[in-house]
C-alpha cells in the first residue's frame, strides 16, 4: 500500500507540473489570440507572431522583476501570475468586438492555400526542414543542457535565483552569473520552475530560431521580393550550422538574433509608417535584445544611429513632432525593460553594465589601429571560411598575410587571454562550428549588390541600407571585441541578418540565383550532418563527438565536455540529494561547473552560497546562514574552518571536487 500511495502521489505531482507548463503555453497563446482579435481578418499572421513574442517576453520580464522585488520567486507565485495573465487576456478576447473565429478561419484557409501553392521541390525541401527541426527538438529534450557556459553561469544563476527567491545580485566565484544580461535565463527559469526540471531548457533557442525565420520572411517581403525568394530565405536561415547547433542548447545567441531581426524590421517600419505601434515594438525589441546579451550593444548601435538620423530627416521634411514623441516612447520602453538589471548593477559597483575594469578588459581590445582592425577582421573570417581540416590551409594563408603586414597575429592586446590564433577546430561543435556556405553566399551577395549599385541599376533604398548597417556591425565587432576562438557563435546575428541580403542579391542576378539553388541541397545535407554529429549532443557518436552517447543516463550527459568529472560529481550529488533544506557553501574556481550539483533540485529547498569570494562581486549582499556542507574545487584539505565552524573532508581521494560536512 505505501508503494501504491507513493506512485499515486508522484503521478499527481507530474500532472501538476504538466498543467503548470500548460498554463504558461496558454498565456502565450492567449496573447496571440488577443492580437488576432484586435487586428481582425486583415491580420498579417507572421507579424502577429512576432508581436506576440515581444509582448509575452516583456510580460515575463515584468513578472520576474515584480516577484523578485518582494522576494517571492516561487513555483506558486509564478503559476498564479501566469493564470492572471491568461485570465486577463481571455477577458480582452471576450470583450473585444471582433470575430475571432472568423479571423482564424480566414487565416487557416490562407495557410492551406500557401501549402497547396508549393511545387514538388518546395514540398520536398519543406519536409526535410520539418524533419531537421524535429531532430533538433528531440535532441534538446533527450540531452540536458551540457555546454560549458550552461554549467558555469547560464543555469547556475537560475538555481541561485530560485534558492534566494529573487534575481538580486549575490557574491559568486563566477562573476558572469551576476553581470551578464539575464533575459534568456529569466525565460528558462519560468519553464524550469513550472515544469520542475530542465527538460525544456534547450527548446527555448529552437523556438526563437523558428520565430527568427518569421522575421526574415517579413523583411524579405518588405524588400518587395516574390514568393520564391521568401521560401529561399527560410531554407537558408534554417540550414546555418551554428544556428542549428545552438538551437538544442541554452546559449543565447539565437534569442538575441530574434530581437536584432525584429529591431531591424520595426525600425524600418516605424520610419516608413510613423504610428505609435511600430515605435512601441521597436522599443521592446531593442530593450529585450540588450537584456539578452551584451553583444546587442554592437549589433544595435548602427541601427539606432541610422534610426535617429532617419527620424531627424523625416521631422525636417514634415515638421511633425510625432517622430520625436514616438521615439521617446521607444526609448522609455527600452529603459523600463532594462531598469531592473541596470539598477542591480549600479547598486553594487556603480556601473550599468555591472563589470569592473579588469573584467571588461578581458573582452575588449586593449588598443586599436587600422592594421589591428584588419588583423581582427582576418581572424574572425578565418573562423568561418572553412571547416577542419581545410582550415589548416586557410590558417597558413592568414598567418602569412600577417607576417607580410608585419602584424603579430597573436598580439595579446587583441587576443582573448593571450590565446594563439587558430581557425575552427570542430565543425560540429556549438562554440566553434564554421558556416562556410552561408559565409561565401553573404560575401558574394554583397559583391553582387555593390556591382549593381556601381552600375546604377539599384538605388540606396531599404535592402542597400540593410547591407550597409550589417557592414557597420562587422566594423564595430572587430573594433571593440578581442578575437576569441568561439566568436563563430557570436556571429549568429550577422548570419541571420544576411539572409535577406542573399535573397535580394539573388533577385538581381540570375547567375547568382542559379548558384544559390544549386548549393541549397548541399546546405541541407551539411545541416543534417552537424545536427546528427553534434559534438555534445550526438545522435551518432564519432571521433568528432564527446564520449557521451544518446543512450547514457541523463545525469551523465551533463558531462559531455568533462566526462572525467562524472563519478565525483555524481557521488556528491547523491550525498546532497539525500537531505532537504541544505545550506551549501561553494568554493569554486572562476570558470568551474556549478550547475550539475543542483540540476535536480528544482523541487527542493537547497541553498547554494558562494563563500570566501575574492572578486569584485564580494560587495554584493550575502545570505549568511549556518552551513551544513561545503563543496570546493579549489581546496583539498582534511579540515576547513568557516565562520567558527569546522568542516571535515568526506572525499579526500577525489581529484577535482571535494565535499566537506559540518560538525
Amino acid at each position: 500500500m505505501p508503494k501504491i500511495a507513493e506512485t499515486i502521489s508522484q503521478a499527481i505531482s507530474i500532472s501538476d507540473q504538466v498543467l503548470a507548463l500548460i498554463v504558461l503555453f496558454l498565456s502565450f497563446a492567449s496573447i496571440f489570440l488577443t492580437l488576432l482579435t484586435i487586428n481582425g481578418s486583415a491580420s498579417n499572421i507572421k507579424e502577429i507572431v512576432i508581436k506576440n513574442i515581444l509582448l509575452f517576453s516583456t510580460t515575463l520580464v515584468f513578472i520576474t522583476e515584480v516577484l523578485s522585488a518582494f522576494g517571492q520567486l516561487y513555483y506558486n507565485t509564478l503559476l498564479l501570475s501566469w493564470i492572471v495573465v491568461f485570465a486577463f487576456t481571455l477577458i480582452l478576447i471576450i470583450t473585444t468586438n471582433g470575430d475571432l473565429l472568423g479571423t482564424i478561419g480566414i487565416q487557416w484557409r490562407l495557410f492551406k492555400d500557401q501549402l497547396s501553392s508549393l511545387n514538388r521541390t518546395e514540398k520536398i525541401f519543406s519536409g526535410l526542414l520539418l524533419i531537421l527541426l524535429m531532430l533538433v527538438f528531440i535532441q534538446g529534450l533527450v540531452y540536458p543542457p551540457n555546454n560549458w557556459d550552461s554549467m558555469t553561469y547560464h543555469l547556475p544563476r537560475i538555481t541561485n535565483w530560485i534558492s534566494h527567491h529573487s534575481v538580486s545580485h549575490y557574491p559568486t566565484h563566477i562573476p558572469r552569473q551576476i553581470y551578464q544580461p539575464p533575459f534568456s535565463e529569466f525565460l528558462i527559469m519560468h519553464c524550469n520552475v513550472l515544469s520542475v526540471g530542465d527538460y525544456f531548457s534547450n527548446s527555448i533557442s529552437l523556438l526563437f530560431l523558428m520565430a527568427s525565420s518569421y522575421v526574415i520572411l517579413l523583411i524579405v517581403a518588405s524588400f518587395g521580393l516574390p514568393k520564391e525568394f521568401r521560401f529561399l530565405s527560410v531554407l537558408l536561415a534554417l540550414t546555418i550550422p551554428e544556428v542549428l547547433l545552438q538551437s538544442s542548447s541554452t546559449q543565447n545567441d539565437v534569442v538575441l538574433s530574434f530581437f536584432t531581426l525584429s529591431s531591424f524590421y520595426f525600425a524600418f517600419k516605424a520610419v516608413k509608417e510613423p504610428i505609435p505601434e511600430n515605435f512601441i515594438y521597436f522599443g521592446l525589441s531593442i530593450g529585450l535584445g540588450v537584456l539578452t546579451k551584451a553583444t546587442a550593444y554592437i549589433y544595435l548601435t548602427p541601427l539606432i544611429v541610422w534610426f535617429g538620423m532617419a527620424i531627424i530627416i523625416r521631422f525636417v521634411a514634415t515638421k511633425k513632432l510625432i517622430f520625436f514623441k514616438y521615439s521617446i516612447i521607444a526609448a522609455s520602453l527600452f529603459l523600463c525593460i532594462n531598469s531592473g538589471h541596470y539598477t542591480r548593477n549600479y547598486q553594487f559597483n556603480k556601473t550599468f553594465l555591472g563589470t569592473d575594469v579588469a573584467e571588461s578588459k578581458k573582452y575588449t581590445n586593449e588598443s586599436t589601429s587600422p592594421a589591428l582592425w584588419l588583423s581582427n577582421l582576418a581572424k574572425n573570417v578565418g573562423l568561418q571560411i572553412a571547416p577542419f581540416p581545410i582550415n589548416i590551409i586557410t590558417d597558413k594563408i592568414i598567418v602569412k598575410l600577417h607576417q607580410m603586414a608585419d602584424v603579430d597575429i597573436n598580439f595579446a592586446g587583441t587576443n582573448y587571454k593571450n590565446r594563439k590564433y587558430q581557425g575552427s577546430t570542430n565543425p560540429v561543435g556549438e562554440d566553434t562550428a564554421p558556416n562556410p556556405i552561408h559565409f561565401f553566399l553573404a560575401i558574394l551577395s554583397s559583391l553582387v549588390i555593390g556591382t549593381q549599385l556601381f552600375k546604377g541599376k539599384v538605388q540606396i533604398k531599404k535592402p542597400v541600407t540593410h547591407l550597409i548597417l550589417i557592414m557597420f556591425q562587422v566594423f564595430l565587432f572587430c573594433l571593440f571585441l578581442r578575437w576569441q576562438p568561439w566568436h563563430t557563435r557570436l556571429h549568429t546575428s550577422l548570419f541571420l541578418l544576411s539572409i535577406p541580403i542573399i535573397c535580394y542579391a539573388a533577385s538581381l542576378s540570375e547567375t547568382f540565383y542559379k548558384g544559390v539553388k544549386v548549393i541549397i541541397p548541399v546546405a541541407i545535407v551539411y545541416a543534417f550532418t552537424v545536427v546528427l554529429l553534434n559534438t555534445a549532443r550526438p545522435f551518432i557518436s564519432t571521433p568528432l563527438t564527446t564520449k557521451i552517447s544518446i543512450l547514457d543516463n541523463r545525469y551523465k550527459k551533463y558531462f559531455a565536455y568533462r566526462i572525467y568529472l562524472y563519478n565525483e560529481y555524481n557521488w556528491i550529488r547523491k550525498k546532497l540529494g539525500s537531505t532537504e533544506n541544505l545550506n551549501i557553501g561553494l568554493m569554486l574556481g572562476g570558470d568551474q561547473w556549478e550547475y550539475p550539483l543542483f540540476c535536480q533540485s528544482y523541487n527542493k529547498e537547497i541553498n547554494p552560497i558562494h563563500i570566501k569570494v575574492t572578486n569584485f562581486t564580494k560587495s554584493c549582499p550575502s545570505q549568511m546562514k549556518k552551513l551544513e556542507y561545503i563543496v570546493a574545487t579549489t581546496v583539498n584539505d582534511t579540515i576547513l574552518e568557516y565562520n567558527n565552524q569546522r568542516f571535515y573532508n568526506l572525499s579526500g581521494k577525489n581529484k577535482f571536487i571535494w565535499l566537506y560536512a559540518g560538525q
